[in-house]
This record gives structure tokens, C-alpha cells and sequence, in this order.
């Protein structure tokens, strides 16, 4: 079974900006300067990210 994740234009902003990451389209400084966060966040996000797809974005309370 499939289930539909349903993400703020800012959780689908910072996929998008990751995943040009993974892509080596972006350095990570660049990406961090993009979404408004440390260098250091940004990469905690990358992880989330590789580990947990999507769903490593949405906030833990949803």
C-alpha cells in the first residue's frame, strides 16, 4: 500500500533543492544559502533525506 505524503510548499522546496544536491547541480553552502539555513543544517536535511526519502522533510508532529 502507497501512502500519499502531503508536504508545505517549504518542505517541497527543500526536496527540490536536496535533491539538486544529490544531482551535484548545487554545492551545499549554495543549497543552505537557498533555503534560509546553516551549512550544517542543510546537511542534516541531506541525511534525513537519503535515509527516509520524503518523509525525512515533514515535520515530526504530522
Amino acid at each position: 500500500m502507497e501512502t500519499t505524503i502531503a508536504l508545505t510548499m517549504k518542505e517541497q522546496k527543500r526536496v527540490e533543492i536536496i535533491q539538486r544536491v544529490f544531482r551535484r547541480e548545487l554545492r551545499m553552502a549554495e543549497a543552505a544559502l537557498v533555503l534560509g539555513v546553516t551549512e550544517r543544517h542543510a546537511y542534516r536535511v541531506k541525511a534525513r533525506i537519503r535515509e527516509e526519502g520524503v518523509r525525512g522533510v515533514v515535520h515530526g508532529n504530522r
